[in-house]
């Protein structure tokens, strides 16, 4: 997940265990993920990641997490407005890295749960981003 990617940066670069991802997904959405580390670098998601407006983001079950990601600035910072009071500081600008991805496929490699290479697939948390002409018209 780019979600987990960029919540793993967090952990790596600044030590947070609490993290909520998020990126801008446009159309007045965000995507979002809750992430909770271990020292040894094993995480887990502990909402499904999400698509939606950010009012309908689920609060973490405490105070002390941390935010990364252009989501948070997002929609008119709504996302903060909704999560803020959970949060200890929150990182906009920072995006998901290349290292971590490897990091995060390491760790699912030595933990046996990686997929044989033809059955890994993309997830998409939204898989309808363009309207066909039919539907931009309403008919």
């Amino acid at each position: 997940s780019t979600l987990e990617a960029l919540a793993h940066r967090v952990w790596r670069e600044k030590g947070h265990a609490n993290v909520v991802a998020s990126l801008d997904a446009r159309m007045d959405e965000v995507y979002v993920g809750t992430y909770r580390f271990e020292q040894n670098g094993a995480s887990a998601c502990l909402v499904p990641d999400f698509v939606g407006a950010p009012e309908a983001v689920e609060p973490p079950d405490a105070d002390d997490w941390v935010g990364a990601g252009p989501g948070w600035a997002a929609c008119n910072g709504a996302l903060v407005q909704r999560l803020g009071d959970r949060l200890v500081e929150y990182y906009a600008t920072l995006l998901p890295h290349a290292l971590d991805i490897i990091l995060v496929a390491e760790r699912v490699f030595k933990e046996g749960r990686e997929k044989p290479v033809d059955e890994e697939l993309p997830a998409y948390l939204r898989d309808k981003v363009a309207l066909t002409e039919k539907e931009r018209s309403g008919n």
